[in-house]
């Protein structure tokens, strides 16, 4: 399930999405399961400017991003391990004090415009990144 609801940019989230703090943004919560277990918490931020809140976002934020030509073609990626709160372990179904990855990412559509700001809690104990250098 996907929680949304619209406010105005923080000023964390203004400076990445390159807002005026006044401008309103949409918030996309949602835990995403693996084979009915928590995988992950994410909060998706875009531009309310980009997207209605009544939109179909169930299925694929992407999906809906391209079919608008403001799907990200690119994007940078934080990455670094975090404790996870009560709330947060609570969503992921996991103590409190356990290891989370957590993955902060800015994505940009082709003309370089930063259409997404993405902030992801893995599970430290079900999640395994692998990157491939060359």
């Amino acid at each position: 399930d996907v929680y949304k609801r619209q406010g105005k940019a923080s000023a964390k989230e203004a400076l990445i999405l390159n807002l005026d703090e006044d401008e309103y943004v949409h918030r996309l919560n949602r835990v995403r399961y693996l084979v009915n277990e928590p995988l992950l918490y994410e909060i998706a931020v875009i531009p309310a400017a980009i997207i209605s809140i009544t939109s179909a976002i169930d299925d694929s934020l992407y999906e809906l991003l391209e079919s608008k030509n403001m799907n990200p073609v690119t994007a940078k990626q934080n990455i670094h391990a975090i404790i996870a709160d009560d709330n947060l372990a609570d969503k992921l179904e996991i103590k409190p004090g356990s290891a989370v990855l957590f993955v902060e990412r800015r994505g940009k559509d082709s003309s370089g415009r930063v259409v997404e700001y993405t902030q992801s809690y893995y599970r430290g104990d079900r999640y395994d990144y692998v990157v491939e250098l060359g």
